[in-house]
C-alpha cells in the first residue's frame, strides 16, 4: 500500500504510535514481509531505530516476525491486531479520564463541604461596622430582611452617614429591604418614611416580639449589630440564617393576615453561646 490516510495517521499518533512505527506500518499493510535492511532502504531510517519500532509493534500484536530462508522478516500479523490495540488504548484512556473525573468530583465535594461549614467574623468600631454592612450587601441574593430596634430618630443616629451610604448602594443594586420594628412612636415615624427609602416596614408589639439588637439576614449570612458596644459579627451559617428567615417570614405574613403571633428573636447571649460550637 505504501501510504496511510492522514486521518488514520492522526488517530494512530494520538493513540501512541511513533512516526517510525507509522513508517513501518505503511510498508507492511500490503502483506509483504521485510527485513530490517529492506525497511531501512525504504524508510531512510537506521536499522537500530527500526529494530526498536518493530519490537514495539510486535508487543502490540500488530507485527509478526518470521524466518524466510534463514533471514528474519517482519510482516503484518493481522489488521485486526491494529483494531484490538486501539480498543485497548481507548479503554485505558477512558479509565484514565474516569479517574480524573472522580478526582475532580472528590475535590469539589470537599470544597462544597468547606463552603457549608459555619464561620464567624467579628468587626469593631465604626469602620468595622461599615465593612460588615458592605459584606451583608454582597451576600444579598436580591433582598435583605432586618429585625431593627429603634432607639432614636434616623437623623440622630450616630451611624446615620453609614446607613445613608448603605441605602444608596442598596438602591443601585436594586436590593429589596424589609424591616420589622417595634410599634412605638419612633417605629411609626420610621415606617412613615418607607416611601423615601425604598423599603417596607412592619410594626410589632414590643412585648410579643423582643428585638434585642439589629439583625440582617442576607442569603446564608446573618449579621448581628450592637451599636452600644460598636461591634458586629457576621455568621456564615445557612441553617441558622434560614431559621431566622423563617421566623421573619412567619411574622411578616402574620401581620398581613391580621394575626398576632409571638416569635422570639435569638438573643445575643444565645448567639455568643452558640459560636464556640461552630
Amino acid at each position: 500500500m505504501g501510504f496511510l490516510p492522514s486521518s488514520i495517521e492522526n488517530h494512530l499518533l494520538n493513540a501512541g504510535c511513533t512516526t517510525t512505527e507509522l513508517l513501518v506500518l505503511r510498508h507492511v499493510l500490503d502483506g509483504c514481509a521485510f527485513t530490517l535492511r529492506e525497511l531501512a532502504a525504504k524508510t531512510g531510517k537506521s536499522t537500530g531505530v527500526l529494530d526498536q519500532a518493530t519490537k514495539k509493534l510486535i508487543g502490540k500484536c500488530i507485527l509478526r516476525r518470521e524466518s524466510v530462508n534463514g533471514s528474519p522478516k517482519y510482516v503484518l500479523a493481522s489488521p485486526d491486531g491494529i483494531l484490538r490495540w486501539l480498543r485497548e488504548h481507548t479503554a485505558e484512556t477512558l479509565g484514565l479520564l474516569k479517574r480524573r473525573e472522580d478526582d475532580v468530583c472528590n475535590f469539589l465535594s470537599t470544597v462544597e463541604r468547606e463552603l457549608r461549614r459555619p464561620s464567624v467574623e467579628y468587626f469593631e468600631g465604626r469602620t468595622g461596622i461599615e465593612r460588615a454592612y458592605w459584606q451583608i450587601l454582597d451576600a444579598a441574593d436580591g433582598s435583605i430582611d432586618v429585625f431593627l430596634p429603634l432607639f432614636c430618630k434616623e437623623e440622630d443616629d450616630p451611624l446615620c452617614d453609614i446607613r445613608q451610604r448603605f441605602t444608596l448602594a442598596r438602591r443601585r443594586r436594586k436590593v429589596a429591604y424589609r424591616v420589622i420594628a417595634h410599634d412605638t412612636p419612633l417605629g411609626r415615624r420610621y415606617c412613615s418614611r418607607d416611601v423615601f427609602e425604598e423599603r417596607s416596614t412592619k410594626l410589632c408589639a414590643p412585648a410579643l416580639h423582643p428585638i434585642p439588637f439589629e439583625q440582617l439576614i442576607a442569603g446564608g449570612v446573618l449579621g448581628c449589630f450592637s451599636y452600644e458596644d460598636e461591634r458586629a459579627c457576621l455568621l456564615r451559617f445557612p441553617h441558622l440564617a434560614a431559621q431566622q428567615q423563617a421566623i421573619f417570614n412567619a411574622h411578616w405574613h402574620a401581620e398581613e393576615d391580621g394575626v398576632t403571633v409571638s416569635l422570639d428573636c435569638i438573643t445575643l447571649a444565645e448567639l455568643e453561646g452558640a459560636i464556640p460550637s461552630l
